[in-house]
């Protein structure tokens, strides 16, 4: 089945606490299947539900929502 996934550039994922954050955020998005923080590399991977319809958009609007600035990898 399919599985698409999609990882976005968050300069402000600093600390666990950040990344709690922006996972409760992304998480409450309708079609996200699973958010993975990595302060590490201040980014954030989202997989997507098999039927979802998200775009990058509504994403990076999540985020903003939850005070964070994301772009995608280029």
């Amino acid at each position: 089945h399919y599985q698409a996934s999609l990882a976005l550039k968050v300069p402000e994922l600093k600390d666990d606490a950040a990344a709690e954050k922006a996972k409760t955020a992304l998480g409450e998005v309708p079609g996200v299947a699973a958010v993975y923080a990595y302060p590490q590399q201040q980014s954030v991977a989202v997989r997507f539900q098999p039927t979802g319809k998200l775009t990058t958009a509504e994403l990076i609007a999540a985020l903003k929502q939850a005070g964070f600035e994301a772009t995608p990898f280029k």
